[in-house]
């Protein structure tokens, strides 16, 4: 790739501030300034671009950005299918918003750990390829995510099986075991009132299915203070409203 020089002016005994730059890989967060690649050396700023110290010499400095990985790959077969299970890495704590790649190393992204993001309270927007196979139907991937406000659904390239959608930030599932549409998880950082979709698609809005289910812990830890039900749900579990301390009006929508 072609090399990046940025001039920062600093001033001797006193803090500075650098701008932090973003990757075109989405797999990689800015963690900081170093005096050497691949954070080695010194480290000048943190990774907002804000000085660890007062500037301390009175010579001109070559810093490096240092990139830290979001994710883990696992490399799984599926139905037959070769391809990656993605978990958290390290540099998740650098990032408030991520998107899962529809491809790693050539082979597709088919699944999500059962702990995928499991106590990452800084997430806020978690972005996923409609090519995904699993993500953990029951919504532990995203446990102990306490700031989560949105979880999308995007359209991977190429001709794929489309079984996961988003609608207004909550994630809907297509279960071909029990022909069903269902809710796998209402983020657990939304706030206010909540009307859930009647009707999902899978298709890109060709066609639209109902949503028959609420299931365990569909809204489990939610902040919300009102839900909206639609006519369309035929099975509703008992606990799918565990630890929701805000929830004080559940509405059931007329036909």
């Amino acid at each position: 790739t072609d090399a990046l020089t940025l001039r920062f002016p600093v001033t001797y005994d006193q803090p500075f501030e650098l701008q932090p730059i973003t990757n075109v890989d989405t797999t990689k967060a800015f963690a900081g300034w170093y005096n050497q690649i691949n954070g080695a050396g010194t480290g000048f700023t943190n990774e907002n671009g804000q000085s660890l110290r007062n500037w301390n010499t009175l010579q001109n400095v070559d810093l490096y950005p240092y990139w830290v990985d979001i994710f883990e790959f696992e490399l799984i077969t599926v139905n037959n299918e070769e391809g990656y299970r993605v978990t958290k890495s390290a540099g998740i704590v650098y990032v408030t918003e991520i998107t899962i790649p529809a491809t790693h190393n050539g082979k597709p992204v088919l699944e999500l750990s059962s702990a995928a993001f499991y106590n990452t309270p800084n997430i806020k927007v978690i972005n996923i390829p409609d090519s995904i196979q699993n993500c953990s139907e029951s919504g532990s991937a995203f446990a102990g995510c306490t700031s989560l406000t949105a979880i999308n659904i995007y359209v991977a390239e190429g001709n794929h099986y489309v079984e996961y959608a988003s609608v207004d930030g909550v994630l809907y599932h297509y279960n071909e075991y029990e022909s069903r549409v269902e809710i796998i998880k209402v983020p657990t950082g939304m706030t206010g009132e909540l009307k859930i979709a009647s009707h999902v698609s899978f298709d890109g809005g060709q066609t639209l299915s109902p949503v028959t289910a609420l299931p365990v812990d569909a809204l489990k830890g939610s902040q919300l203070t009102k839900v909206v039900i639609p006519y369309t749900v035929q099975d509703l579990n008992t606990n799918c409203f565990a630890d929701c301390p805000n929830l004080v009006s559940i509405e059931f929508e007329a036909t």
